[in-house]
């Protein structure tokens, strides 16, 4: 995928409402705003580890963003990561998405 789809799809995702589904999406970074400890990072990172299709999750409380992998073909949407983000209690800000398959905005 050239670097230009690459970053309309990232612009596309961050101007686009929550509910953004992209099928196959494997890759995440999201930016945390409001963790100040380290049982914040991880009651995130536990709730990011429930979400179907994902495989491994790493959460910097230094740095404020979530990382994520998900397998391929999974229905894992930015608004699943974004819910568990607002439930513990953060605001979710900009995110890197990598994905394969669909991009559907709804």
């Amino acid at each position: 995928m050239s670097s230009q789809l690459k970053s309309l799809l990232i612009v596309a995702l961050l101007a686009a409402p929550p509910a953004v589904l992209a099928q196959g999406l494997i890759h995440a970074r999201q930016t945390i705003f409001g963790m100040d400890c380290a049982p914040c990072a991880y009651g995130i990172e536990k709730g990011l580890g429930k979400l179907p299709g994902v495989t491994s999750v790493k959460v910097s409380l230094n740095d404020g963003y979530a990382e994520l992998t998900a397998s391929a073909g999974s229905l894992l949407s930015v608004a699943q990561i974004r819910e568990v983000i607002r439930n513990n209690g953060f605001t979710p800000k900009e995110a890197r998405i990598d994905l394969e398959g669909t991009l559907q905005l709804t």
